[in-house]
């Protein structure tokens, strides 16, 4: 049987209440530009993240249980690495595919992270 994930975007939190919200995060644990609704998920689970030492180094993924307020049974954090470029959103997407194999449906705002840095350049 073929692996099935579906995928979701939008401007407000994604609601995904079996599957997983996707969040990519740039080297020290930084948001990318247009991501910022997500520092206060960082910043509640710091001791969390650094128990399993994630950093946002590329190719680092880390799967979190969703905090309150977010319609999700999980969040995976993806490693960007040191910027968000074409390459990195890339390589991410293909680790956080690797990574939610069987979670059903994930809902990212990978997509839009290249657009917003764009727009504000």
């Amino acid at each position: 049987m073929p692996l099935m994930t579906s995928v979701e975007a939008g401007p407000e939190p994604p609601s995904v209440p079996s599957g997983a919200v996707l969040i990519g995060v740039l080297t020290e644990r930084a948001l990318p530009p247009g991501t910022e609704r997500w520092s206060s998920l960082l910043e509640g689970n710091r001791a969390l993240l650094d128990g399993v030492d994630f950093r946002g180094d590329a190719g680092q993924v880390v799967r979190l249980p969703a905090p309150d307020g977010v319609d999700a049974g999980s969040v995976l954090l993806v490693g960007l690495g040191p910027s968000a470029d074409n390459e990195a959103l890339r390589r991410a997407s293909g680790w956080a595919a690797r990574s939610a194999a069987g979670t059903g449906a994930v809902a990212t705002d990978l997509h839009t992270i290249g657009q917003a840095g764009a727009a504000r350049a």
